[in-house]
This record gives structure tokens, sequence and C-alpha cells, in this order.
């Protein structure tokens, strides 16, 4: 997991690194976010290293809810702090007090590349396979009529760009104003999770999808993209994440009580749902209000 951008030492369509990233957020998440020490303590901030692995791979749900997460377990000014808080427990992380400077950073860093990013060509290696990516990350919630993303002047590898994308109720459109010292192989935007893309244009040479993303020739200034919202994109979301939280793998004192804890899996809580909770609609919102109120709700059953 590198600390400045998605690792580029696989492919994002390596199986070993879906593996991966799916065995970690089996075992080491708790509350939503990361662990340390065999999940001893929620390790808040290196959570986005898995975060930036789902933007690598276009899985925008998965961290589209990590960053919820993070946020969620955030000060009230947003200061993040680094570990030594004992899961569905309290947020004090003594002596390792919030703001964390890493936290900040790592914070800082993702949400710029769920903005812009480079990605392909063997890092770098091949200059002429090299993307610019653009919008990786879109919540529901952003896509409301007259709501707007924008990047203003940002520094990439290619030089600077700066765009926008405005939201209507059939789609959006994107303007790039970029001043490229070295031009990108292709301008790609992600398809958000939530919608289904019925057709795309750009005034550039070439406009397409494949495999979940749309590509842009380099030359591309202007996009319309025509979505409608899927109507499953939502259905279980409030119980799936209430499943996951409470089939958590505990950790224990090993060597009877001597410094060190380890995983017992076979003690993981089995997944259950209230009455109440079966029947929950989905939220067709966004996902950060269901995990707030999932969080809150669970926080206050093991409390």
């Amino acid at each position: 997991m590198g600390y400045r951008n998605p690792t580029e030492v696989l492919e994002p369509g390596d199986p070993r690194v879906a593996l991966t990233v799916d065995t970690i957020r089996r075992r080491k998440y708790r509350e939503g976010v990361m662990t340390y020490r065999r999940g001893m303590h929620i390790h808040e901030y290196i959570t986005l290293n898995q975060a930036h692995q789902y933007l690598a791979m276009g899985r925008s749900k998965q961290a589209l809810l990590d960053l919820y997460h993070v946020l969620l377990h955030n000060g009230s000014t947003h200061e993040g702090f680094e570990n030594l808080v004992k899961p569905w427990m309290n947020r004090q992380p003594w002596g390792c007090p919030q703001p964390h400077a890493w936290a900040a950073a790592k914070l800082s860093l993702f949400l710029r590349n769920a903005m812009v990013r480079e990605q392909g060509g063997r890092a770098g290696l091949d200059e002429n396979q090299r993307d610019l990516y653009l919008f990786s990350l879109i919540s529901p919630d952003w896509t409301k009529s007259g709501n707007q993303m924008s990047i203003k002047n940002a520094v990439t590898e290619f030089g600077r760009v700066s765009a926008r994308m405005v939201f209507s109720p059939t789609g959006a459109t994107v303007t790039v104003k970029p001043s490229f010292k070295n031009t990108p192989r292709d301008l790609v935007i992600s398809i958000p999770y939530f919608v289904e893309v019925d057709s795309v244009k750009g005034n550039g040479a070439r406009a397409g999808q494949n495999e979940g993303k749309l590509r842009f020739s380099p030359d591309t200034t202007s996009i319309s993209i025509s979505w409608h919202h899927r109507e499953d994109a939502h259905a279980k979301s409030f119980q799936d994440l209430l499943k996951t939280y409470r089939s958590e793998f505990p950790s224990m004192m090993k060597n009877g009580g001597r410094r060190g804890y380890e995983e017992h899996p076979e003690r993981a809580g089995k997944p259950f749902l209230l009455d109440d909770e079966k029947t929950h609609p989905p939220d067709a919102v966004e996902l950060r209000s269901c995990a707030q109120g999932i969080y809150e709700r669970v926080h206050a059953q093991v409390r």
C-alpha cells in the first residue's frame, strides 16, 4: 500500500490485488476503519491506504464507504488521529492526540487523487500509456441537479489542469481546461457505481466507454454524459453494513496475558438483523447517512 498514490506494482485487475484488499476488509476492519496491532486498536488514517486501492481498482462504492467512515471518526473540525483507540469504546487516543499530521496529509492526498490523478503505463515508465483520471469518486448525494464538482489549476505529471462537472437530472456535463506539457494517453472518468450510462459525447477525436470507465482523447475539452440511476444501487446497503459490523473478528491477549494480541476468526460475531432492521428501506440518498446511522446504532448496542 503506497504512501503517496495507489501502488502500481500490480495491475488493478490482478486477482492478487482483489484477494488482498478483500481479506484486509474482512479481517482487519473495526467500526468501518482499519486496525493496528491485530485489531487491538483502530487506525484511522491507514484506512485511506486501502481506499486508494479501491480508487485504482474502480471500486468506488467501497472507496466512498472508507472515506465516510474516516470522516465519521474525525473530530468536530475534521481533525484525524492515528491509533490507540479501542474498537467500540470511546475516541480518546491517549498519547497520540488529534490533530495528527499524517492523518491530515493522507486525507488531503486521497481527496486530490479522487478528483485528479495519474495512473497507468507501468507507473509512468511507459509515458504514452499514462492516463489522467478526473472525478473518480462521486457520491449519489453530490449529483443533485445544479450541483457541481470542480478542479482548479491542479498540478499533475502532465502539467496543470482545471475541470468542472455540473450535474443535471439526466446526467452531467464536463468542461476541461488543460495546460499540458506532456500529453496523457486518455482522459478517464470512472462511471459512478449507482448509474447506468445511456450515452456519452465529447468534442475530441475519441470518446467511448469500457470496463466501467469513460475514455476521451486528450484534446477533449467538453463532455456530455447521459445516465439514469440504477434501481438496485442502494438495495441492502443498510443491512449489509450492519452485518459487516457484527461479523468483526475479536482480538485477545495471547500467551496468558503477555504483550501481544492475536485474532480469533472462529469467535467472530455472527451476522444478524433485528426485525425492524430487516425491513429498513434502502437509503436512496447516499452512504454517508447510512453509515452514520448504523454506526450509532451498533455503538449504542455494544456499550
